[in-house]
């Protein structure tokens, strides 16, 4: 299903890791964190909630996991989360498809 309008964000609230094993060359994938994932180092997962509020879980220096507070809005395009975490870079990103089970966003760099 094509993301298209604000009105089907619903989906989105939830904790998404990523999955880069799904990844293309255009895109990043993420899934639900209950999702049976293969071992790895580390993923970096978003929660988003209502209203705006963001839970960032990073990968520290030595793979353990990291947790941050911060922020999201969604871009008048209906397409685009703009994610503030202190004491990171903003992140923008271009959603290409949301349902239950995948969120799709587009690599950064890439065209499409």
């Amino acid at each position: 299903m094509a993301y298209r309008e604000a009105a089907s964000l619903q989906p989105l609230f939830k904790r998404w890791t990523r999955s880069p094993e799904d990844d293309t060359a255009t895109s990043l994938v993420f899934r639900p964190a209950d999702y049976p994932f293969p071992p790895a180092r580390g993923r970096v997962s978003y929660e988003f909630a209502p209203g705006g509020e963001l839970l960032y879980g990073g990968i520290g220096p030595t793979d353990r996991p990291t947790s941050s507070r911060g922020t999201w809005r969604l871009e008048e395009d209906g397409k685009t989360l703009v994610l503030h975490v202190p004491g990171e870079v903003e992140q923008t990103l271009k959603i290409e498809s949301l349902s239950e089970e995948q969120l799709v966003v587009r690599r950064p760099g890439s065209r499409g």
